[in-house]
Order: C-alpha cells, then sequence, then structure tokens
C-alpha cells in the first residue's frame, strides 16, 4: 500500500511539472536539438559508427516532431496574459529552428524527393505562429516588434530549408549543371601553375570545385562534357599522382550539395537571407532587453527567453562564420573575381587545415569477415538471446582502411580498362572481366560469364575460386601487393553482396553466399581437377599448348589438333554435327597421306581453322545448361594454377583486373540513387571507382578529334531539355539571349556576348587553361 501511495505521488508530480514547465522544457530541449545538429552533423561526411548516426537520426526527427507539437500546444494555451506574451514571442523561435542548420537538411535521399510536403508543413506552420502572434502579442511595441522580426527570420530560414530540399533533389540537379555549363565558357586563367610535386588540400579542393558538374552530371545521367580549362585540370591532378585525393573531394561536395544548404547558401538570395535573419536576431535580442523592465514576466519564462534569444544569435553568428570560410564561399569569391577576399579566406583555412581534416574521404571500406554475421565471432550470449546479434556485430564492427598501395594498382586497372575501350565509354562500363581474360580467350572460357549466369553467382564463383587459388598458389608471397589488392577487391565485392545488396546490380541474391559456401565446403585441388577435367577444361588447355609450342613437326600438331577437336565433337550427333564430322574425317585422311608439301599443308591447317570455328558455333547453339557451381569455382581455380604453373606468374595481375572490372561494372550499373543514399554514410569505395572511370576516361581521350566534337556540340546547347515539344528551350534560348544581350545595353553595362554569339569554340579553347590558386 505505501509504495502505490509513493508511486502515485511521483506519478502526480511528474504530471504537475509537465503541465506547468512542460513547453518551457520542450523549447529548450528544441534549442539543444538544434545545436547539436550544428556541432555533429558534418560527421556524416565520415564512415561512423552506429551509435553516433542514430543520435543525429533521432536530433534530425525530434527537432521537427518538438517544434510541431509546441507550436499546436501555444494555440490552445489559457495561462495568465504575461504568460501568454512570452511564450506567443517563442513560438517564432520555433520556426527559426524548422529552419533547421545549414550543414544537415535532409538525411536521407527520400527527404529532398518528398520536399512538397515540407512545403504544406511550411504553410501549415507560418500560418499558425502568424495565429499565435496575433492573438497573444499585444500591448508593449518593443516586444511586439522583436517577434516580429524573429518570425521574418523564421519565414525566410524556414522557406530557404524547403528550396533547397527542392534544389537538391535528383529531379533539379540538371538546373545546376546547366548554369554550369553556361558559366564554363566565361571561364579564363588567372594564376600560375603551383609549383612543387604535390598540391596542397586546398588547390585540390578548387580543382574538384571546377570538375563537380561531371559527377554531378553521372548522378542524372547526364553526359557532361568537360571543357578545355576541366581536361587541362584532369591532366594536372593525374600528372601529380592526385586522382584519388580528387575524386575523395569531389564526394564531399557531392554530398553538400544533396544534404545541406549548399545549393542555396551561396547564391544572391542565399546572402540576402543570412544578412536580414542575422540582423533581425541581433535588433530583437536588443528589443526584448530593453523591454524587461516595462513588462511583468515570470522570472524563468525571462530565462528561458533570453537563452533561446541568446542562443539564436549563436546559432546564427556560427552558422555565419562557417558560411564565410568554407569551400563554397571560396568557390563563389573566385568566380566573382574577388581575389583578395579569396585569398584571406584560404589562407585562414589553411592555417586550421580545414580541407585536410573534413574533406578527405574516411577510406574505410567493408569486409565481410568483420560484417557477415556468417563469418566473425565473439557475440556475447544476451545478445543471441534476444535475437540481436547482428546489431551486436555492427556495434562492434570497425572497417579496416585501404591503403595507397591499393589505390595505386585499382588505379592502373581502371587505365588498362578505359586504354582498352579504344574511345567506346559504353564498352568500357560493359567489362565485367572479359578485357582481362581477352588474351587466354582460346584457351579459357570464363564459365561464370556465360549465358544463364547472373551477375550475383560470378561475384561468388571468381571469390571461392580466388580464396582457394591463394591458398594453393606457391608464388603468393612474391606479389604481395597484388594479393592484398585481390584479397582487398574480392572480400569488399562480397560485403557489397551480402551488406549492401542495394549497389550491385540486379538480381542480387544475398542469401546466395551460403549457398556456395556449403558448397564448396571440402573442396581441395584434387577434387577441382576431377571436376574440371570432366568440364573437358583439358582439351582446351591441350590447344592451347599446341598453339604456344614452337618446336616438333608442324604435321603432328594438326594431327594432335584434329584429335582434340573429335574429342571436344564426341557428343550426342545432329545432323549439322554429323556433316562436320564428316568433313573432319576427309581432312584427316588428307593428313595422313600428306608428303610434308608447304602449300598442301598450309591448306589443310586453313580448312582446320574454318572446322574448328564452325564447330565452336556448333558447340555455343547447342550448349548445354550453366554448370552448377562446384564445376564453375573447380574451372577457374584449375586455370589459374595451370597457367601459374607455366611460368606465367603475371596471372596474379589478369585475377586483380577480373575484379577490378566486376567492381567497375556494378558501379557503373548501379542505381544512381543507391550512390546518392551511401554519400550520407560517408561514402563507398565503389563509388569513387565509379567517378574515378569516367574522370580517367576524360583524361585519356580529351585530346582525340571526336571528344573536341563532342564538346563543341554540348556546349553549343546550353540547356538539358526534357520536353517534348521544345517550347522550354525556346523560352530559355530567349531568356538568357535577352539578359545577356537587351539588358546590359538598357542599363548601359558593356557584357561579353552569349557564348553561342561570340568567337568559334577553337578561339575560345585557346585561352582557356586550368591551374591551380596560387595564394
Amino acid at each position: 500500500m505505501i509504495l502505490v501511495c509513493i508511486q502515485w505521488s511521483l506519478m502526480t508530480g511528474v504530471v504537475h511539472l509537465w503541465t506547468g514547465w512542460g513547453v518551457q522544457i520542450l523549447v529548450l530541449v528544441s534549442f539543444m536539438l538544434q545545436a547539436f545538429l550544428l556541432i555533429f552533423a558534418r560527421m556524416r561526411r565520415q564512415n561512423i559508427s552506429i551509435i553516433p548516426r542514430t543520435l543525429l537520426w533521432l536530433a534530425y526527427l525530434l527537432a521537427d516532431y518538438i517544434a510541431v507539437y509546441i507550436l499546436g500546444h501555444m494555440s490552445f494555451c489559457g495561462k495568465s496574459h504575461g504568460h501568454q506574451q512570452l511564450m506567443a514571442f517563442w513560438a517564432p523561435f520555433l520556426l527559426v529552428h524548422l529552419g533547421g542548420q545549414d550543414n544537415i537538411t535532409a538525411y536521407s535521399i527520400e527527404d529532398s524527393q518528398l520536399w512538397p510536403r515540407h512545403l504544406l508543413s511550411f504553410v501549415g506552420q507560418t500560418v499558425g505562429v502568424a495565429y499565435v502572434l496575433y492573438k497573444y502579442v499585444s500591448g508593449s511595441w518593443t516586444l511586439v516588434t522583436a517577434a516580429v522580426l524573429i518570425f521574418v527570420s523564421g519565414v525566410l530560414k524556414y522557406g530557404e530549408r524547403v528550396w533547397a530540399l527542392r534544389s537538391s533533389s535528383l529531379d533539379n540537379v540538371s538546373k545546376f549543371i546547366d548554369s554550369r555549363k553556361l558559366s564554363e565558357a566565361e571561364r579564363e586563367p588567372r594564376a600560375q601553375c603551383g609549383e612543387g610535386e604535390k598540391l596542397d588540400p586546398e588547390e585540390v579542393l578548387q580543382g574538384a570545385h571546377d570538375l563537380l558538374p561531371i559527377c554531378m552530371g553521372q548522378l542524372v545521367d547526364y553526359k557532361f562534357w568537360p571543357s578545355t580549362f576541366q581536361s587541362e585540370a584532369i591532366k594536372l591532378f593525374d600528372n601529380k599522382h592526385q586522382m584519388f585525393e580528387l575524386v575523395e573531394m569531389q564526394l564531399s561536395l557531392m554530398y553538400d550539395f544533396l544534404y545541406t544548404k549548399a545549393s542555396v547558401v551561396f547564391t544572391w538570395y542565399g546572402c540576402f537571407i543570412r544578412a536580414i535573419s542575422s540582423i533581425a536576431t541581433i535588433t530583437a535580442f536588443f528589443l526584448f532587453h530593453s523591454s524587461i523592465g516595462k513588462n511583468d514576466f515570470n522570472r524563468v519564462d525571462d530565462i528561458v527567453t533570453y537563452i533561446l534569444i541568446v542562443g539564436a544569435v549563436l546559432l546564427e553568428m556560427t552558422s555565419l562564420l562557417k558560411a564565410m570560410g568554407s569551400t563554397w564561399a571560396c568557390a563563389l569569391l573566385r568566380a566573382r573575381r574577388w581575389h583578395r577576399l579569396h585569398n584571406i579566406v584560404v589562407r585562414v583555412r589553411r592555417r586550421v587545415k580545414v580541407a585536410k581534416r573534413n574533406r578527405r574521404w574516411s577510406g574505410s571500406i567493408g569486409q565481410p569477415e568483420l560484417s557477415n554475421s556468417s563469418h566473425g565471432s565473439g557475440c556475447c550470449l544476451p545478445a543471441q538471446c534476444l535475437g540481436c546479434k547482428d546489431l551486436w556485430k555492427k556495434l562492434h564492427h570497425s572497417s579496416p582502411v585501404i591503403s595507397n598501395g591499393i589505390k595505386k594498382v585499382v588505379l592502373e586497372e581502371v587505365c588498362r580498362m578505359v586504354g582498352a575501350c579504344k574511345g567506346n565509354e559504353d564498352i568500357m562500363r560493359s567489362y565485367s572481366g572479359q578485357c582481362a581474360l581477352s588474351p587466354w580467350h582460346r584457351f579459357f572460357e570464363d564459365p561464370a560469364s556465360r549465358a544463364g549466369i547472373d551477375f550475383d553467382d560470378k561475384i561468388l564463383s571468381w571469390y571461392f575460386a580466388t580464396k582457394m587459388f591463394l591458398s594453393e598458389s606457391s608464388h603468393v608471397g612474391e606479389q604481395d601487393y597484388v594479393v592484398e589488392a585481390i584479397t582487398t577487391v574480392s572480400n569488399y565485392m562480397i560485403f557489397l553482396l551480402v551488406e549492401r545488396p542495394y549497389m550491385l546490380p540486379s538480381p542480387v541474391r544475398s542469401g546466395l553466399y551460403g549457398s556456395y559456401e556449403a558448397t564448396c565446403v571440402g573442396l581441395n585441388f584434387y577434387t577441382v581437377k576431377d571436376i574440371s577435367r570432366r568440364g573437358k577444361l583439358d582439351n582446351r588447355r591441350r590447344m592451347w599448348d599446341l598453339d604456344t609450342r614452337r618446336d616438333g613437326d608442324e604435321l603432328e600438331r594438326v594431327r594432335e589438333k584434329l584429335d582434340i577437336l573429335r574429342e571436344e565433337l564426341d557428343i550426342p550427333r545432329k545432323g549439322r554435327l554429323d556433316q562436320i564430322m564428316l568433313e573432319l574425317d576427309q581432312i584427316r585422311l588428307e593428313v595422313e597421306g600428306s608428303n610434308k608439301n608447304s602449300e598442301e599443308l598450309s591448306r589443310i591447317i586453313k580448312n582446320l581453322e574454318d572446322l574448328d570455328i564452325r564447330s565452336e558455333k556448333l558447340r555455343s547453339s547447342s550448349r548445354p545448361s550453366p554448370p552448377p557451381a562446384m564445376a564453375r569455382v573447380a574451372e577457374i581455380v584449375v586455370w589459374m594454377l595451370e597457367v601459374e604453373a607455366q611460368g606465367e606468374q603475371d596471372v596474379y595481375q589478369v585475377v586483380l583486373g577480373v575484379w577490378v572490372e566486376m567492381l567497375c561494372y556494378a558501379a557503373h550499373h548501379c542505381s544512381r540513387d543507391s550512390h546518392a543514399r551511401q554519400l550520407n554514410s560517408g561514402g563507398e569505395f565503389i563509388t569513387i571507382v565509379w567517378l574515378l572511370s569516367t574522370a580517367m576516361f576524360n583524361r585519356r581521350y580529351c585530346d582525340e578529334p571526336w571528344f573536341k566534337k563532342g564538346v563543341d556540340e554540348f556546349f553549343r546547347s546550353p540547356f538539358h531539355v526534357k520536353d517534348k515539344c521544345g517550347w522550354l528551350d525556346m523560352c530559355k534560348r530567349f531568356w538568357v539571349m535577352c539578359c545577356c544581350c537587351v539588358m546590359p545595353h538598357f542599363c548601359g553595362i558593356r557584357s561579353p556576348p552569349h557564348p553561342q554569339l561570340r568567337a568559334s569554340p577553337p578561339q575560345l579553347r585557346a585561352r582557356r587553361e586550368w591551374h591551380p590558386v596560387i595564394i
């Protein structure tokens, strides 16, 4: 009975506390959530653990929910007049809180796509705050003026947030690219090239800004042809071996565009909003301070109000200073050609090393042994009993950091792919191991690339084959850096398959890993040798040996090839196959009756080659269903070991090439939404490879005539138009011509002509070279 009374008294006390001070508590909580987001939201650029990421997610959601709840509670408040006045004065601050912080507008890519919902909320909350001010704020003109100023600031900031969500949605990225396309023609060299072996992080970040439209175009399948200015930038970074650093910086800028207010803060209306909001907040502080002695307010309410308004000033000034010192401000100052101010900001940024600390990719790359529930060990018993085994593993998961050596060999393989495609970007995107295996096409046909086998099957076949090959190989220690790269990339592909299936082209069956693992248990060299022999791999190896052997009698080699062909064709015969067998017997008789006449032997060899081609076509047309998983793995393993046994130690380089090609194939065929979605979790290595392959393609072929022709045609059509009738294109062109040609004459301003109306593109290109700014 006593315990019940104690519990009842405690509950009654909590209810009274909430009834009397609930609004004050929630208002302060709303302010603290905004401060928390301002300080810690930038961590999302990095690959942080699940606990801080969950805290950021909760803060992002609660910041909106609490503000909306308080606004609804205020409109039904029935307390004293003085208390109602101060509560009404708090309402505009909640509108400011709903405007959010500059470093986080969207938590996920879906928030940007749902910007109309935020627009509706903006209208509703603005009307609600206006109603609260109209109903409760009266009397002192200083308090009314301060409330109106904060209300104006809140409307501007909340409206800016909605506009930022709309501008950063993938549907509107093309508008940003169009604006950059028009300004690209005005680019002129303004500085000398940096001396030294490496560019510093600020110079790399500047180059990332200049090349950002190319990356943003990839997100929406918009082919942004690099201008000569941008091509020179890519060449410079490649010559200084800083391509990976450049792409990592671009990754952080893409995050800023999609998940922060960067797309609107550094525009003329963004600067206007910051100026008005700062002036209004500071003015409101002094007005409220002057009204304290003229009104009879509750002391606790006075303290809460002071915390709100002083906190608003601090948040506003902090955001303003961060915006003034950001890399986007540097890019804006350089675009406006305010070089003195730009140099001052860059010097300050170099002092505090902002670019090096906040803009580089974390380098963490997922590995299946650490994340997959079927791997790893050491899960606590309570977690297993509660069914939280996967959550426990995520809490204790730490991804390894990819080394510079692995980055280097991956870049070399990407360059090889780019060179092999001969300027056809579609062919480069289609490589999934064929290019690396092309020197062995007569001897080895990748069993995981046959018709009817999906990409996830191919990844698993090569993964288990690679593991077995490295365990059986006798030269692993001689090529440590290549083996490390093979292991890292192959494990990362399995990590994507198991933990990030949306980052791979569909269909993706994450549960297939367990089936492969169970199938390949107990597989060793002797079993795979037996399986591959039943799969006719030995015949292809023997044919390849005959092609590469230069000793012995030519006629003897022809006879051996005929025997191999007869074995290959010893399958259930049909009409055309019987005819080919008859031709094969005829050639055999001619060979046996030959007296080694060179012309006659050449004719017979030619007939043999024709027969080989025809029989291969027939075999492919009547090929049986794909072999089971174990047969595919065995065939790949035996081929690797056979090539290594013949002294071809570059088999490691070939295997690495296959894995990098599969990684690039997955990067190019993954959905663009998946790449964008993963940016809010620090970004993935597959996204970096995706951007890197396009950058290296532009670097390799930027001097080709067909590439320059594509650049010229691209800049002659200044807009990315989606309307079928062409009305939007006509309106945009008319507006640009008016702004660039007609309006300057009325205003007395001399303006350079529109890119379409001035000198020819070759003359323009001659003036453009890319060099980083030297301070």
